[in-house]
């Protein structure tokens, strides 16, 4: 919870409003830490959805990663350890203030699997190789690029888009 909280704080300056705006965050994000992750299944399947490559979805099946446990850090805090600390606040102000979806998360996901897919596809991992190649982007992502691709993709998904994260909050 201190990945989520301490940005909060740090920007906000003020316990009382830090501590609201975390409160609001984390009844947002309930289903995220229920135990039985019920959030969390439900963003992995949308994410499932929303990665329309089919090539790159026939490796993952191969290798029995479908349930995109993979990424399921960079959604639980919101990609707090995969950027630098001035870019995790650009991302979350991007992601909160955005129009066209309350899940930008997700397709920054997909931006990022579609980055290094090259990568994924052209190495023999099984599930534990992804997750540690996941893991060691942290610090090694640039934001822009991929909040690009991100909104590009919320664009290019559309209903399907919706259709995909419509059972999220």
């Amino acid at each position: 919870m201190s990945d989520v909280a301490a940005p909060l704080l740090a920007v906000m300056r003020d316990e009382a409003e830090a501590f609201w705006a975390f409160a609001a965050l984390m009844e947002r994000q309930r289903a995220n830490f229920a135990p039985d992750l019920a959030g969390m299944t439900c963003q992995l399947a949308a994410l499932r959805r929303l990665l329309l490559d089919p090539p790159l979805h026939a490796y993952l099946e191969r290798r029995d990663c479908l349930s995109y446990y993979f990424a399921f850090r960079w959604l639980l805090i919101s990609f707090k350890r995969e950027f630098k600390y001035d870019e995790v606040l650009l991302l979350w102000e991007t992601c909160w203030a955005c129009r066209a979806t309350r899940q930008l998360h997700l397709y920054l996901a997909v931006a990022v699997l579609v980055q290094h897919r090259h990568l994924i596809l052209t190495s023999d991992l099984d599930f534990d190789g992804l997750l540690r190649l996941c893991v060691g982007l942290s610090g090694r992502l640039q934001l822009r690029p991929l909040l690009d691709t991100a909104e590009a993709l919320v664009r290019y998904a559309g209903e399907a888009g919706r259709e995909a994260t419509a059972e999220l909050p």
